[in-house]
Parts: C-alpha cells; sequence; structure tokens
C-alpha cells in the first residue's frame, strides 16, 4: 500500500509541477489576450505639480502617454518608429484613495475568515 500511496504522490507532484505548467504555457501562446497586450506600471506619482488640482496635473494622462510613446520610439531592440499617440489605445489610472481600497478588501478577507459561509446540515 505504501509503495502505491508513494507511486500516486509521485505523480501528482509531477504533474502539478511539469504537466500543468506545459499545458498553460501552450494554451497562453495559442491564445490572444488583454494581457498580451497591457502593461501594469506601478509607483507612478499620486499627483503632478504638488497639487492634484494642479494644471500640470490636469494633464497626467496627456503627460503619461507622451512618455509612453516616446519608450517606444526609443526601444533598443525593435523601436517603434513609427510610434504616435495612437498607438496606446487606453491608459486607465487605479487610485488608491489613501488606501481606502486596500482597506476595504482587506477587511472582505478577514470577514470571509470569520465567517466561511452557511454551513449545510446533513
Amino acid at each position: 500500500d505504501s509503495i502505491a500511496l508513494l507511486a500516486f504522490m509521485a505523480f501528482g507532484v509531477i504533474f502539478k509541477n511539469v504537466r500543468i505548467p506545459q499545458v498553460v504555457k501552450k494554451f497562453d501562446a495559442a491564445t490572444v489576450t488583454p494581457a498580451d497586450y497591457t502593461v501594469d506600471v506601478l509607483g507612478l506619482p499620486r499627483e503632478l505639480g504638488g497639487d492634484c488640482k494642479s494644471e500640470e496635473h490636469k494633464q497626467y494622462e496627456a503627460k503619461l502617454r507622451e512618455h509612453f510613446v516616446k519608450i517606444l520610439r526609443n526601444l533598443q531592440q525593435d523601436p517603434v518608429l513609427d510610434a504616435d499617440d495612437s498607438c496606446i489605445a487606453k491608459i486607465s489610472f487605479v487610485r488608491e484613495f489613501n488606501g481606502a481600497v486596500a482597506d476595504f478588501m482587506d477587511k472582505g478577507v478577514q470577514l470571509q475568515v470569520r465567517r466561511p459561509g452557511p454551513r449545510r446540515e446533513a
């Protein structure tokens, strides 16, 4: 019995660590998703010009778009020489609201831990 158990466990480990990543990689290469064209930029300044009401801050999206276009033109490998504003479809900002969103999500996780869900009685 112990040999069968070890064989089953070895199969599970190999399946999880070898076969599943192979299938995921093959599927990802075969399909086109928005993630293939998405860039997640972290660490941007919260505001430009020192105040969110400044004229410079109101142009945040335009300045960021201009910065991305400049990067595309100056790439070391395969520069996008005809890069212009139209090559960036959309810029979306996700605001932090002084941590309010993260705090709300943390509270939800804590509630789920405390109340795992309704119990079903047999």
